[in-house]
C-alpha cells in the first residue's frame, strides 16, 4: 500500500528532476486509494511551490475538474494523427499597425503582449491605432490612466476633429481588477479587441518574477481570450536591461518571469530613440518585420524595414530544423540559467520536459548547473553556440 508521505517524496524527486521518467510517479499514484489521492491533491493545491496544472499534467496529461475522477494514465489517449490531419484550420488575419499591413507583428484572434519602458508612448501607440482597429471590429480598453489623463486626450482629439469611436469602450476606474477583465473576455465575440494597459496594474500577482505566481495570475485571462477567440493586446513594462536600449529581444524584454511572454502568441517591443520609435517582435504565426515610427505633424507614421526580419518563417523552420521536443527546448534556452519548470512553462506545460532536458545535458547539447539550486535544476545553452543548431 502506497502512503501519502511516500507519494509526496516521489513527487519531490520528480519535480526536482531526480526521476528519469514518470513511470514510478504514476505507479505510486495508482497505488493510492481514493482518499489518499484526494489528500495528495489538496496538499499540492495548498503548497505554494507547486501548481495544480503541473501536477495534473504529470499524472494524467490534462487538467482535472474540481469534482475530478482520476483516469489511469494507461487509459489517456491523445488525438490520432488522422484526426489532427482532418481538422479545419481558419486562416489568420493581420491586424494593421497605424494603418499599415505587412509587419506581421499582430494578428486577429491572437494574444499579443506589447512591452516598453515607462512613459514610452505605449498608451499613445494604442490610441493612434484605435481608429483603424475600430473600423474592423469593436474595441474594449482597460486603462490604468486616471480620468484627468483621458479627459486631456479627448480634448486633443476634438481639437484635431476626431473623437473616440462609438464602438470603443474605455474602463479607467481603479475599482476594476483582473476578474472584471476575465469576465469581459469571456463575453466578447470572436475577433473583437480587448486591450489591457497594463497587466501589472490590473493583476494581483504576488511575485511577477515567479513563474508559478505569473501562471496563477494570468492564465485565467489568457485562457478566456483563447476560448472566446478574441484579440487580446496586453501592455507590460520592459525589464531594466531592455527599457532604454533594447538590449534584449522582444521575447525577453518584459519585466518579470520569462514564463509571461511564453504565454502569448506574439510579443512586440517598443523602443523610443531620440527622434523615432523602433518596433520589433516575434510571432508564432509568421515572420515579423522591424519597423520605424516617426512623428509627422504630431501623428505617428510607420515605415517597414523589409531588410530586417526578426524571426524565421515557420515554413523555413520546418524545412531546415525538425520541430521536435529537443529543438523546441533548445530554441527557448539562452546563455542565462533557467529552471526546468520555467522551460515547461514556456512550452505551455508540454509533458516530459524534465527527462528530455536531463538527456540533452548528458549528451552535451546543453549545460546543466551542478549542483541544482534551491529552486530546482537549471539549464542553459552552451556559451557561443548558434541559435539554429539542430538537435536529433
Amino acid at each position: 500500500m502506497v502512503t501519502v508521505s511516500k507519494f509526496m517524496n516521489i513527487w519531490d524527486q520528480y519535480y526536482n528532476c531526480e526521476l528519469e521518467n514518470t513511470e514510478q510517479l504514476i505507479d505510486d499514484w495508482n497505488g493510492l486509494n481514493k482518499r489518499g489521492q484526494r489528500t495528495v491533491y489538496r496538499k499540492i493545491e495548498s503548497d505554494r511551490n507547486y501548481t495544480l496544472e503541473e501536477f495534473e499534467m504529470a499524472i494524467v496529461g490534462e487538467e482535472l475538474d474540481d469534482d475530478f475522477e482520476i483516469i489511469p494514465a494507461s487509459e489517456c489517449k491523445g488525438k490520432s494523427l488522422v484526426e489532427l490531419s482532418q481538422m479545419t484550420i481558419s486562416p489568420i488575419t493581420e491586424l494593421p499597425i497605424l494603418g499599415v499591413y505587412g509587419t506581421n507583428l499582430m494578428f486577429m484572434e491572437r494574444r499579443t503582449m506589447i512591452t516598453a519602458g515607462p512613459k514610452s508612448c505605449k498608451s499613445k501607440f494604442i490610441l493612434e491605432n484605435l481608429f483603424e482597429w475600430c473600423n474592423l471590429t469593436d474595441v474594449v480598453i482597460f486603462s490604468e490612466e486616471p480620468d484627468a489623463v483621458w479627459a486631456t486626450r479627448t480634448q486633443e482629439l476634438i481639437s484635431k476633429g476626431k473623437q473616440i469611436p462609438s464602438n470603443c469602450t474605455i474602463y479607467n476606474n481603479s475599482k476594476y481588477n483582473m476578474r472584471h477583465i476575465v469576465y469581459q473576455a469571456k463575453h466578447m465575440k470572436p475577433g473583437q479587441i480587448l486591450v489591457v494597459d497594463t497587466l501589472r496594474k490590473f493583476s494581483d500577482c504576488v511575485d511577477e518574477n515567479s513563474s508559478v505566481a505569473v501562471h496563477k495570475a494570468f492564465n485565467p485571462l489568457l485562457d478566456a481570450a483563447k476560448d472566446s477567440r478574441i484579440t487580446l493586446i496586453a501592455l507590460q513594462h520592459s525589464g531594466k536591461a531592455a527599457a532604454e536600449s533594447g538590449k534584449k529581444d522582444a521575447v525577453n524584454a518584459s519585466a518579470g518571469s520569462n514564463a509571461l511572454p511564453g504565454m502569448f502568441d506574439a510579443t512586440v517591443q517598443i523602443i523610443p530613440t531620440a527622434n523615432t520609435i523602433k518596433i520589433n517582435g516575434k510571432n508564432r504565426d509568421a515572420r515579423c518585420q522591424s519597423a520605424t515610427i516617426k512623428w509627422i505633424d504630431d501623428l505617428m507614421v510607420l515605415s517597414i524595414d523589409k531588410s530586417k526580419s526578426i524571426n524565421a518563417d515557420k515554413s523555413t523552420i520546418k524545412e531546415t530544423i525538425p520541430d521536435n521536443k529537443p529543438n523546441r527546448i533548445y530554441r527557448i534556452l539562452g546563455e542565462d540559467w533557467i529552471t526546468a519548470k520555467d522551460v515547461t512553462d514556456l512550452l505551455n506545460g508540454e509533458c516530459g520536459i524534465d527527462s528530455v532536458l536531463c538527456n540533452m545535458a548528458k549528451a552535451g547539447i546543453i549545460e546543466k548547473e551542478l549542483p541544482g539550486g534551491s529552486k530546482g535544476q537549471r539549464y542553459r545553452r552552451p556559451m557561443n553556440k548558434p541559435d539554429n543548431k539542430e538537435c536529433k
